[in-house]
């Protein structure tokens, strides 16, 4: 008998539109409750404030990836495929080749080695509403377990290993055999991605900070965008971007992003493309490739076991003068190396001035 109501209920509302001159409102569609889970743990994000454009502070937020590839089938101009042989002007997203094909370059207008203010300018100019990537996955031979992650892609990565293009990400887990049954309990854990694997926070541990009860609290390392559970200095480091330090002190801009949600049956050409989101440098400079070719993409569950640690290292607060000269002399290094990728002859005869 519920069913019967319920068409007469619709037949009444849409004729009495009709009557009323206008026309009954599409329904919504349906939400998954993938979808549910998905929003229910969507992170907030605390960037470091930039008071001044082109100051000091973070000028970058999350944004969509796919706005590298125009608007409306339109390429952006000054975007450059190149690959091979091959090279596409303003491409668009049916430009990038097919999985299986990592050679190819996403090349952002700029310098990645000498950016000044042309990155920033770059993404004010573009205005894309700060957005994640969501998807549910599980993983091959662990039955019982899924997790909820969350991509995040900036426009360019400003620390010690500078380059265009960033993809960064945390994972939320549950002990749980499908999406239905996640929604009835909490994530054991959560796993934020830092420069080398990840550093984990038992769910109800003291790391972890929650809003409103269910969304994780991450702060983003000011040039590196690494996620962490606090504002602090810390040593950041890895085997594909060096060493140096995190900043994720305030003040703060609070981020609460858009989703959209990447299901894996049907993923778009821009999440399958395999190449790399930034121009071809060598070494730490050279643009990141995206987020299906991570391990935890399709090992989420073993990438946390095997990669993740408990704690990441904080520098004394206040500062103290060993950790201060450490942080100074990596930067100023970057910075010369910087300098001798891009103008080796220049830098090189700067070098050889000041040691004579």
């Amino acid at each position: 008998m519920r069913g019967l109501w319920g068409k007469l209920s619709s037949v009444v509302v849409g004729v009495a539109a009709l009557l009323g001159g206008g026309i009954a409102p599409a329904a919504a569609p349906a939400r998954s409750d993938a979808d549910a889970l998905i929003d229910t743990y969507l992170p907030l994000l605390r960037v470091v404030a930039q008071p001044e454009p082109c100051g000091p502070g973070e000028p970058y937020r999350v944004m969509r990836a796919d706005a590298l590839l125009g608007v409306d089938g339109i390429g952006r101009d000054g975007v450059v495929l190149t690959g091979g042989d091959g090279r596409v002007e303003a491409p668009t997203e049916a430009d990038l080749p097919d999985p299986g094909d990592d050679t190819w370059h996403l090349d952002i207008p700029g310098n990645a080695l000498r950016p000044e203010c042309d990155y920033e300018e770059l993404f004010e100019a573009w205005k894309t509403e700060p957005t994640v990537y969501a998807r549910v996955a599980t993983e091959d031979g662990r039955p019982g377990e899924l997790v909820v992650q969350y991509w995040f892609f900036y426009l360019y990565n400003d620390w010690n290993d500078r380059h265009e293009g960033d993809w960064e990400m945390i994972q939320v887990p549950f002990r749980a055999a499908d999406v239905a049954e996640a929604l009835a309990v909490e994530p054991y854990q959560v796993a934020f991605a830092q420069h080398e694997g990840a550093e984990l926070s038992d769910w109800d541990g003291d790391a972890l900070e929650v809003v409103d009860g269910t969304r994780p609290v991450v702060y983003v390392a000011a040039g590196s965008h690494a996620s962490y559970y606090r504002e602090a200095r810390w040593f950041g480091k890895s085997a594909a971007s060096g060493f140096g330090c995190d900043d994720t002190r305030g003040p703060h801009d609070e981020v609460s992003p858009a989703v959209e949600v990447l299901r894996d049956a049907e993923l778009p050409q821009w999440a399958r493309y395999e190449g790399r989101w930034g121009e071809k440098r060598p070494s730490f400079n050279n643009g990141p490739t995206g987020p299906i070719t991570k391990r935890q993409w399709a090992e989420p569950i073993s990438w946390a076991d095997e990669e993740g640690r408990r704690g990441a290292v904080d520098l004394p607060a206040g500062g103290t003068a060993v950790a201060e000269a450490f942080c100074t002399v990596t930067r100023q290094a970057s910075k010369l190396m910087f300098g001798l990728l891009d103008r080796p002859l220049v830098v090189g005869r700067m070098v050889c001035a000041v040691l004579v």
